[in-house]
């Protein structure tokens, strides 16, 4: 049929009206419960899915359904293929408690009839794993992508367009856990397979790029991502416009590059196209809206934006609870935003309970050993420290820094941040004999790995310097004090406030030697 070739050719505005000729003519000829007509109703719903025309394709999924039970049986493939189909609408419209039994239903009807590895069955197993995902389920989910990568494997071969997808899944949920060296060699598959079969425009591969460069994003590797991104970017800008999903998305992933390259300025101007082009086509509470007036709001918050960045945190948090429950992973990522706005107006009760929940939230979702439960155990800490809560505060910074050492050992840079904020937290309880051996361990480790002039090394330094200067070690604060003033001119300038703090201390402290 050249509907069909045309919706493989992702040429969806054109296949649409046939499809649509298609389901009339059946209509007129065998009536609208006859299965030739049930069918061409979900072909029609499913490339008005494609086109994003959700609220058309509904309907048309449900007389399908209601039609196939009634006529085929509930157990019938057509029907069960149906609810699937139905169900991952209704993921796509945030709809997830609605889509959920629909989901269990064609999912266990397909291995019961079908068996685990028809390719109706992989497709459920698939929609349900991408269900449990977005409400946050992401350990329940990850068995379910694995199946279904590994049914596909097996019945279709590595290069199938079905395995890649299914790859480029696993690696997405794998990517969310924060396993990202799992993550990247599944997206490298999904990215180079569809790349050897479609060559380096086609939209699929675009999507896969997208999500390569996301990971290496994530991992730290900035220049190598920016510009895989751009490239994405433009060729979305040219083939499907600027205010399409797709290029909105691209932009997203630039953003965060941008972001994390500390280009600060471009990023914003990137956030508030893409997060304005949401609004326009998803509307204010959708997940992808959402997940972009977040990023815009930390990078508010973190250029001192707090006015403009409150509403939008609250506005996520809210937009989150209402879609996802307060449970969801990113409901608690965004109530730890809200906690650390709050944190930095110096509203510390706020701050203390946004935190709280989202130590709790990322323990029970997550487990102790994930580093969103490390990160909110030690924002809380700090909080609780500003308010001389000395003792309930050092539980949760030996929590953050005992579960970052066994992920990542004793030498890995956020293991070392959250070891200087135990010692600074032994100094202000004026356990200096605790706190000085781990200063030594940090100023050592931050040597090593990031050398002598890093900003993080210069501060662990001074800081150092600062809690000998208590004990009379003078000689050795000196010297301490000494590379923190000369590493900050050289890398901050003679005026910034960390180089006129370190020279200052160093001057009074050789004033004070006469």
């Amino acid at each position: 049929m050249l509907a069909g070739v045309l919706q493989a050719l992702g040429r969806n505005n054109e296949a649409e009206p046939l499809y649509r000729d298609v389901w009339h003519n059946w209509q007129d000829m065998l009536g609208r419960k006859h299965p030739n007509t049930l069918r061409s109703a979900t072909n029609l719903a499913a490339v008005l899915k494609e086109l994003n025309r959700l609220n058309e394709a509904e309907p048309l999924y449900k007389e399908a359904l209601e039609g196939c039970r009634e006529q085929l049986g509930p157990r019938h493939k057509d029907t069960l293929r149906t609810a699937n189909n139905l169900a991952a609408l209704l993921r796509a419209q945030g709809r997830l408690h609605e889509a959920e039994p629909l989901c269990r239903v064609a999912l266990e009807g397909c291995e019961s009839t079908l068996g685990k590895k028809h390719p109706n069955t992989l497709m459920a197993m698939n929609n349900m794993a991408a269900l449990l995902k977005a409400k946050g389920r992401l350990k329940d989910a990850e068995p379910y992508f694995r199946d279904t990568l590994d049914g596909y494997r097996e019945q279709l071969g590595t290069r199938h367009a079905e395995t890649l997808r299914s790859a480029n899944n696993l690696g997405a949920i794998l990517k969310d856990l924060n396993r990202l060296d799992e993550a990247e060699p599944l997206f490298r598959e999904a990215y180079e397979g569809a790349r050897q079969e479609h060559g380096g425009d086609h939209g699929t591969v675009i999507t896969y790029a997208d999500n390569l460069a996301a990971v290496l994003n994530a991992k730290g590797r900035v220049d190598e991502a920016e510009p895989i991104c751009r490239q994405i970017l433009e060729s979305r800008r040219a083939q499907l416009g600027a205010k399409h999903l797709n290029t909105l998305r691209s932009a997203f992933n630039l953003g965060t590059v941008l972001q994390a390259q500390g280009r600060l300025e471009e990023a914003a101007q990137v956030y508030r196209e893409a997060h304005q082009g949401c609004l326009d086509q998803l509307g204010s509470r959708h997940p992808n809206t959402l997940r972009i007036a977040n990023n815009l709001a930390v990078l508010l918050k973190d250029t001192g934006k707090y006015e403009e960045a409150e509403p939008l945190f609250r506005v996520v948090y809210e937009g989150r609870c209402e879609q996802f429950g307060d449970r969801h992973v990113n409901t608690l990522r965004s109530c730890y935003n809200l906690g650390t706005l709050k944190q930095a107006q110096g509203e510390n009760d706020e701050a203390e309970m946004h935190f709280r929940k989202a130590v709790e939230g990322c323990r029970e979702q997550l487990g102790d050993k994930h580093p969103n439960t490390w990160r909110s155990a030690n924002s809380l800490a700090h909080v609780l420290k500003d308010q001389n809560r000395l003792d309930e505060a050092e539980s949760l910074f030996v929590e953050a820094y005992k579960g970052c050492l066994g992920k990542h050992g004793a030498v890995h840079s956020s293991t070392l941040t959250y070891q200087d904020h135990l010692a600074g937290l032994y100094e202000a309880q004026n356990r200096i004999s605790d706190a000085e051996p781990i200063y030594r361990e940090v100023l050592k480790g931050r040597q090593d790995q990031m050398g002598p002039k890093n900003l993080n090394t210069l501060k662990s330094a001074f800081t150092l310097g600062a809690l000998l200067k208590t004990k009379g070690e003078l000689e050795e604060t000196e010297t301490l004090f000494e590379q923190a003033a000369e590493g900050c001119k050289e890398q901050l300038g003679p005026q910034h406030a960390n180089t006129l703090e370190s020279a200052n201390q160093l001057a009074l402290l050789l004033h004070g030697l006469g």
